[in-house]
């Protein structure tokens, strides 16, 4: 795995060790683009990725069970960047010292990104 590569999926500030959550997850570093009704844009830092959902860190505080809209890349075979949106409920926030970490379940997502999260976990896990 080249280093870029290898930083996406394994930041040097995560312990994945104490992940109590039960579904395969990579360590992932990358940009979210959060937005509420397609309005307000904000900017986030995906910590996680699974099946699932994912988890962020942001700057802002958002309330559990309000619904976003998310849009991250994610690495394929190729080489490529794959966009990937779903819209999210936020399932829980819990501040930090400067910032919030955000858990956020796919609520709607289409087949062909689920897929590829998929494809990117079975290479990655």
């Amino acid at each position: 795995m080249s280093n870029s590569v290898d930083r996406f999926f394994n930041p040097p500030d995560r312990d994945p060790g104490n992940d109590r959550r039960s579904m395969s997850r990579v360590v992932i570093e990358q940009f979210v683009e959060v937005s509420f009704d397609k309005e307000i844009f904000m900017q986030a830092s995906a910590i996680d990725l699974s099946l699932g959902g994912l988890r962020v860190k942001t700057g802002d505080k958002l309330e559990p069970g309000a619904r976003v809209f998310v849009m991250f890349r994610i690495p394929d075979e190729a080489s490529k960047n794959l966009m990937i949106s779903a819209e999210c409920v936020v399932i829980h926030c819990v501040a930090t010292d400067s910032d919030w970490t955000v858990g956020l379940r796919f609520h709607e997502i289409s087949s062909n990104d689920r897929n590829q999260i998929k494809h990117m976990l079975d290479r990655n896990v």
